[in-house]
C-alpha cells in the first residue's frame, strides 16, 4: 500500500508497517490527525476487493485468448467484469456527491481516471469530468485548486469539441478541377 495524505492539519502522524518480502513497500498505514487523508485511504479501501477481483478475471481473460479459448467461454467473464467496472463506478460517482472536502473529491476523480484506464474500465469523458468538477465547484466555491482545474477542464472540453466539429458539414465544398475520361480538366464549379 502507498501511504498517500494531505497536509490538512498542523500535525499529522503515519504509522507504516513495511513489507518484509520488501523493503521498498509498506504493507499497511495508518494515519492520525487528517480527516482529508482518513478520508482517501478510505474511498481507496472501499474499491480494493472489486480492484482485485477485476484483476484476477483480467488474468483469466488473459489466459483463455492465449489458449485460443472460444468467445463462449470468455463472455461471461467479459460480463462480470463489466458489472464490477460498473459498480466502481457507481461507488466513485456517490462518493463525488457526499464528498465534503474538495481535496479528496479531486483526488478521488483522478484516482478513478487512473484505474479505468489501468483495469479497462469505462473512465468518464471529459464532459462528464467537467459536470463532476462544476458539481464541486458549486458546493466549494472559495477553493482556488478546484476553480483552476475548472477552467482547464473547461479549456479542454472546448478544444475538444471544436476539434471534433466537422470542417465541411454546411459549407460550400472548394472548387477542384479533375480530368475526364478524355483527359480534359473538369471543374466541380462547372455541375
Amino acid at each position: 500500500a502507498l501511504a498517500s495524505l494531505i497536509n490538512d492539519a498542523p500535525k499529522v502522524s503515519v504509522d507504516i508497517e513495511i513489507s518484509s518480502e520488501n523493503s521498498h513497500l509498506g504493507e499497511k498505514y495508518e494515519v492520525k490527525g487528517s480527516p482529508a487523508s482518513q478520508g482517501m485511504k478510505d474511498f481507496v479501501g472501499g474499491l480494493q476487493d472489486d480492484l482485485q477481483r477485476i484483476y484476477f478475471l483480467s488474468l483469466q481473460v488473459d489466459s483463455l485468448r492465449k489458449t485460443g479459448a472460444p468467445d463462449s467461454l470468455l463472455q461471461p467473464l467479459s460480463v462480470s467484469w463489466m458489472a464490477l467496472g460498473d459498480k466502481i463506478k457507481g461507488y466513485s460517482i456517490a462518493s463525488f456527491e457526499k464528498e465534503g472536502d474538495p481535496a479528496i473529491f479531486i483526488f478521488e476523480l483522478g484516482y478513478y481516471q487512473r484505474i479505468a484506464e489501468r483495469f479497462g474500465m469505462e473512465p468518464f469523458t471529459p464532459q462528464q469530468e467537467l459536470a463532476a468538477i462544476n458539481k464541486a465547484a458549486e458546493k466549494f466555491p472559495s477553493h482556488t485548486g478546484l476553480a483552476a482545474i475548472k477552467k482547464d477542464k473547461i479549456e479542454q472540453v472546448e478544444a475538444t469539441t471544436r476539434a471534433d466539429e466537422p470542417k465541411w458539414v454546411g459549407k460550400q465544398a472548394p472548387d477542384f478541377s479533375l480530368p475526364d475520361p478524355s483527359g480534359k480538366a473538369v471543374k466541380l464549379s462547372s455541375f
